[in-house]
């Protein structure tokens, strides 16, 4: 998306949209608030705003179709805070036969430096699954579903038809710099 402004725009507009004003949750009368659970959103929350944790969410899901997330869990297995990790920076592990899900996933800030410094080195996080405890710390990722994609590991981003015009698109700025 860099150098392409009519993309790079409409993808942070969907984002904003997609994030809207905030989570607010009710009981299932569809009318009471549970202020508590709103509470404890933001206890889970610590390190960051809920409006920046769902728009950093809501970008992975404008760009990529798939937010990238984790579940960080306290020494007893509970569930202590939630966190936002680049889905572009994620890679997949291996695939579990049973259910075609990856049982891991990978994260590096910079995967052609990962094998030159350290301080890129891929870091193995395993897949978060109700119910279980992987680690201290779990991903999530959520794809979203497209019809033939059953198999696919990765989701399919929505902008892939205007891939050609995204790169005339890029062009046309030194274009107009240079005549």
């Amino acid at each position: 998306m860099q150098n392409t402004a009519p993309l790079q725009r409409s993808a942070h507009t969907l984002a904003q949209l997609i994030a809207g004003h905030g989570i607010r949750f009710f009981k299932r009368d569809g009318e009471t608030e549970v202020i508590e659970a709103r509470d404890k959103l933001q206890e889970l929350l610590e390190h960051t705003t809920e409006e920046d944790f769902l728009y950093k969410l809501a970008l992975d899901i404008a760009i990529f179709n798939a937010p990238f997330g984790t579940i960080r869990r306290a020494a007893g297995g509970d569930i202590v805070r939630l966190g936002h990790m680049d889905v572009s920076r994620m890679r997949s592990g291996e695939i579990v036969k049973e259910t075609g899900e990856p049982a891991f996933y990978y994260w590096s800030s910079n995967w052609r430096k990962r094998s030159t410094h350290e301080r890129y080195k891929e870091v193995k996080i395993p897949r978060y699954r109700k119910g279980e405890v992987s680690g201290s710390i779990e991903a999530f990722y959520g794809k979203t579903y497209a019809p033939g994609s059953a198999g696919d590991v990765y989701a399919l981003p929505w902008w892939l038809g205007c891939k050609n015009a995204c790169a005339v698109w890029a062009k046309v700025d030194s274009y107009n710099q240079t005549q």
